[in-house]
């Protein structure tokens, strides 16, 4: 019970957190992004110090909150370089189904909808790695609470000699 409010609030913050921060406010926000998008439509694993996809440049100049909104995005500048092609891909791989399915929506909510579905991906698996480590480095902590309901014990006798208890047969 405890270990799943954790894994439910971390992921409540994480996603609200993802949905709350302006779009294209983080500074590599864009190479991360032109990672998900190149394996999603096929395009394989990011190069490093590629050029960033047009796509992507479009995106953020378009955004509101584009920290680089008012420059002006000239052919042969693209804004930027691939430089998370240095990342490992399995992160990647798994956010680009979301982005697939988010196919159609406008380009603002699937980059929403990648984060949000980032944040879920980072943040359960660390409640839970977190909780199974504490439970190697202190294993004689009580891992669950140790509460029963009554009914679970109440009027309960043991049927077999010499195992349990007497009165909850456990």
């Amino acid at each position: 019970m405890l270990l799943g409010a954790l894994v439910v609030a971390a992921g409540l913050r994480a996603v609200a957190t993802a949905l709350f921060l302006p779009l294209w406010d983080p500074i590599d926000e864009r190479a991360h992004y032109a990672y998900v998008e190149g394996l999603a439509e096929g395009r394989g694993l990011a190069v490093l110090e590629d050029p960033l996809p047009l796509s992507v440049q479009r995106l953020a100049k378009a955004s509101p909150t584009g920290t680089d909104r008012s420059a002006p995005l000239a052919p042969g500048d693209l804004g930027g370089q691939q430089h998370e092609a240095a990342q490992g891909p399995l992160a990647y791989a798994l956010l680009a189904p979301v982005h697939r399915l988010a196919d159609g929506v406008d380009p603002a909510t699937r980059v929403l909808l990648v984060r949000a579905a980032n944040a879920l991906l980072t943040a359960v698996p660390t409640v839970l790695l977190t909780w199974a480590i504490a439970g190697v480095l202190f294993p004689a902590a009580p891992r669950w609470p140790r509460w029963r309901p009554r009914s679970w014990s109440a009027g309960r006798r043991s049927t077999r000699r010499g195992r349990g208890s007497a009165t909850t047969g456990w």
